[in-house]
């Protein structure tokens, strides 16, 4: 197995669109946005084998002195996941797909910690990337999380009888025209962040996403890969959300909904989202917020399959709290 880090944009991005298991994340452009808005150095890893690519795995290491610590992805910009996306994982016997999994991590494990004196890493698979157990052998500690996958290939009747009774009546019965909900523009990206960094406030949660740093995200991705989702009740913004799109999956990313109106502003932003993606050919929705319970009580009603992915941690006693390890050594 060969590991060496692939610098060319358009290279790296063959890879990500090969694999069943990146995301928009993985792709080169949201790599430089996120290494230039983290303080931190991206190493884009890439396994060889036979000279066909295996798999990619973006590390991005923040050091301070003679420390470092590695981050997939790095803290404070409220990315669900990245880690390790393997390439082609479907082909072969099982034997073969397993060791070709363990041999990528191990290998990019071994480049990356002999180049670093780590005191932490710190990375969160994709639901996509489903046998995590090379990091296990690697004396890993892992942390199961969730998320929420709506399935969009059932008819459009067909996906909305499978929501709950109150999720229905909302859809069907609230007048088009006491409201819009329409794809907004790169300046609305700032008014829905503003609100969003004022809803968890509302919650005393963390929320350290600059609008600048959507902003770069946006115009760095193809054209309509990002998308800001708005609903307008009586010609005011009532609410708004933040996706990410792929040929095959959207990912519900940020968002936020006006409780204090009479419309169901969050049921109807979704529900457009869905159908959008659908309309476009994809297969999930991948809803996020299955972890908090107060999301998960409100998002369960749309009849998603509960999908886990990782936390993947190793590091020094006592350092358990990544966003403190990552303030220290800033």
């Amino acid at each position: 197995m060969d590991i060496f880090e692939l610098s060319k944009p358009d290279k790296w991005n063959e890879l990500v669109e090969r694999s069943s298991q990146s995301t928009p994340f993985h792709r080169y452009e949201s790599l430089e946005v996120i290494e230039d808005h983290t303080d931190a150095t991206l190493h884009p890893y890439v396994g060889v084998k036979n000279k066909e690519p295996v798999g990619i795995f973006p590390i991005f290491i923040v050091s301070k002195g003679p420390f470092s610590a590695a981050f997939s992805p790095p803290p404070n910009v409220k990315i669900p996941y990245l880690g390790p996306a393997l390439i082609n994982s479907e082909r072969g016997k099982q034997r073969q797909r397993e060791r070709t999994n363990y041999r990528f991590i191990d290998s990019c494990l071994e480049m990356f910690a002999e180049a670093n004196s780590l005191i932490f890493t710190h990375f969160f698979s994709t639901p996509h990337y489903a046998d995590i157990r090379p990091f296990t052998w690697n004396n890993f500690t892992l942390t199961t999380k969730f998320t929420y996958f709506v399935d969009l290939r059932p008819t459009k009747e067909e996906l909305l009888m499978s929501f709950s009774k109150d999720a229905r009546q909302n859809i069907r019965s609230t007048d088009e025209a006491a409201y819009e909900v329409y794809v907004g523009e790169e300046k609305d990206l700032m008014r829905t962040n503003e609100m969003i960094t004022q809803r968890h406030e509302e919650h005393d949660a963390t929320y350290n996403v600059s609008s600048s740093f959507l902003l770069d995200l946006y115009e760095a991705l193809p054209d309509g890969m990002m998308n800001v989702y708005l609903c307008k009740v009586a010609d005011q913004f009532a609410g708004g959300h933040i996706t990410l799109e792929t040929k095959d999956m959207s990912y519900g990313w940020q968002g936020w909904g006006d409780v204090d109106v009479d419309i169901p502003v969050n049921d109807l932003i979704e529900w457009t989202i869905m159908n959008n993606a659908r309309d476009k050919g994809a297969e999930w929705y991948d809803f996020n917020g299955a972890n908090v319970q107060r999301l998960s009580k409100y998002k369960a009603k749309f009849n998603p399959e509960l999908r886990a992915y990782k936390r993947i941690e190793k590091g020094m006693p006592g350092m358990d709290f990544v966003s403190e390890v990552y303030k220290r050594i800033r």
